[in-house]
């Protein structure tokens, strides 16, 4: 199975994508993509969940300075390991094969920062507890932006101690959430 990035340098490349995983849609990759148009220059972009792979890469297709890919599954990180070599960016790119949770803990001690965070956990997990997480660990740049994808059974727009929505936006089945520092409201 494959997919295919959809803008920037690699426009038009496909990507090889584990059987095990659920890719964002191109909908729904375009449409972030042109909502963080002016934020993807230089960014540092996390994925986590990152299944594919897909938005880190296309991240990095357009302007990304680097970025972090999360998963649990041996098969998705060496197959985005594949893609990064494949397109020769894997000196831009960190892999962990981690839980998203360790991760995030591991990321904070090392008191790593991103501009743009991307989540996409699995459809039937609650996105909850990564967000309470994120709440309480400064990996979020001041001005940073976090977009978790849920099925909208799982929405979850509720205002934390440090995060608070700012937007929504439905696609069918799936909603993206958008969540900023209170600070920057």
């Amino acid at each position: 199975m494959g997919l295919t990035i959809i803008g920037g340098a690699f426009k038009g490349r496909l990507l090889r994508v584990p059987k095990t995983a659920r890719p964002t849609s191109a909908l729904i990759r375009k449409s972030l993509f042109d909502i963080w148009r002016e934020e993807i220059d230089g960014a540092s972009f996390l994925d986590l969940c990152a299944g594919s792979g897909a938005m880190g890469i296309e991240a990095l297709s357009r302007g990304a300075r680097s970025a972090t890919f999360v998963d649990i599954s041996p098969k998705a990180i060496k197959q985005i390991q594949l893609n990064l070599e494949t397109l020769g960016i894997k000196e831009s790119a960190r892999l962990m094969r981690a839980a998203a949770l360790s991760a995030l803990q591991r990321l904070a001690k090392e008191k790593e920062r991103f501009d743009l965070i991307f989540i996409d956990p699995p459809y039937d997990l609650n996105p909850l507890p990564l967000l309470e997480a994120l709440d309480e660990m400064p990996l979020l740049t001041p001005t940073g932006i976090i977009a978790l994808e849920t099925s909208k059974q799982h929405t979850t727009k509720k205002a934390l101690s440090h995060l608070t929505p700012s937007d929504e936006r439905r696609f069918g089945d799936t909603t993206v959430t958008f969540y900023r520092s209170c600070s920057t409201q």
